[in-house]
């Protein structure tokens, strides 16, 4: 024991924010043959016998708290014995997180695993079906991420522009408060510019609430309730890029906060490889409405808005493609 805990390095202590558990178990019974046993010893000295109980059929049980037992059906082996004693079991339980490590610990040792930096001879030989680990930024599909925003800033400007529209019809309200035989003609001025930039302004905040509920629809659309894409830029000065499909199922924070823009390493099976153009290219919006326009129609679309939007905001750049060189994986575990 003393020898595994030294052999142990921070590398080792991971603490997993993505972890898809049925794909795990699956693994790790494949690896070992159905579930591993867990250590469970009992042994019992008294004046008559020893009974050692070894581990046979398997079984998995799994708690509210996530913590796996794993273990068998014991076969009992009695041996005859004169001294007296007392009565030690010891029993291990897993977590999803130590199951994760050992899947890990599986792959690096037979060298399943590729490690995906900025070489290019290690880009070259992965394969589809081909086990890979990524360290890079997770940023959420541009798209998503760009409604996400707006969604949110559409309020603020309503809220500013509705004290405004209070603030127009206050001083309105303060000059109809005059008797029509005493305004002079420069309130009558005031009085009508005053109406006409309450209409604009209600115009305006209408316009809002309407857009607003366009991009809800867009963005119910794109991002469904229980998955979320997201792009990973390796590390380094590499130019490859990573897609993956997550369920929010297995996110340790649903929002995505904790993943969105920071740095995590992500392992996971090749499902797609993008070596050159003629590769095609990864679509960020397929399977949904918007992923039923044309290529050329969402990029001109796109690039209007993403020229559109000044120097007031600082909103992502919205595309709807990955380009060569990129891989899709099916994710295992997102940690750090």
């Amino acid at each position: 024991m003393a020898d595994k805990e030294s052999a142990l390095q921070s590398k080792d202590l991971i603490i997993p924010v993505y972890l898809d558990t049925g794909a795990l178990l699956d693994l790790i019974a494949s690896i070992e043959g159905g579930f591993s046993t867990v250590q469970k010893v009992t042994t019992t000295n008294t004046a008559s016998e020893a009974v050692n109980v070894a581990n046979r059929s398997l079984y998995a049980e799994v708690n509210i708290a996530n913590f796996i037992k794993i273990g068998a059906n014991p076969a009992k082996k009695t041996e005859s014995s004169g001294e007296t004693g007392s009565v030690l079991e010891a029993e291990r339980y897993q977590t999803y997180g130590s199951l994760f490590y050992r899947l890990r610990s599986f792959l690096t040792e037979k060298k399943l695993l590729q490690v995906v930096d900025d070489n290019a001879q290690t880009w070259k030989v992965i394969q589809p079906s081909d086990f890979v680990e990524v360290r890079g930024i997770f940023s959420p599909n541009p798209f998503g991420d760009w409604l996400s925003i707006v969604d949110r800033l559409i309020p603020l400007i309503m809220s500013a522009n509705e004290n405004e529209f209070q603030s127009l019809q206050g001083q309105l309200e303060s000059f109809n408060s005059i008797k029509p035989i005493k305004q002079t003609d420069e309130d009558k001025a005031k009085i009508q510019q005053l109406s006409q930039a309450i209409q604009t302004k209600k115009s305006e905040i209408a316009g809002m609430v309407g857009i607003r509920s366009i991009l809800a629809g867009f963005k119910g659309d794109v991002e469904k309730e229980d998955t979320r894409v997201f792009i990973v830029d390796v590390r380094g000065q590499s130019p490859y890029q990573i897609v993956v499909n997550l369920f929010t199922e297995y996110l340790r924070d649903r929002s995505t906060a904790e993943l969105a823009n920071k740095s995590f390493v992500v392992l996971g099976k090749v499902i797609q490889k993008l070596d050159s153009d003629n590769d095609g290219s990864i679509k960020l919006l397929k399977g949904t409405g918007l992923g039923g326009l044309s290529s050329s129609f969402l990029n001109n679309l796109f690039e209007s808005v993403n020229n559109s939007t000044g120097e007031m905001f600082d909103l992502p750049k919205i595309f709807t493609e990955v380009r060569s060189p990129a891989m899709q994986l099916v994710p295992i575990a997102i940690y750090i």
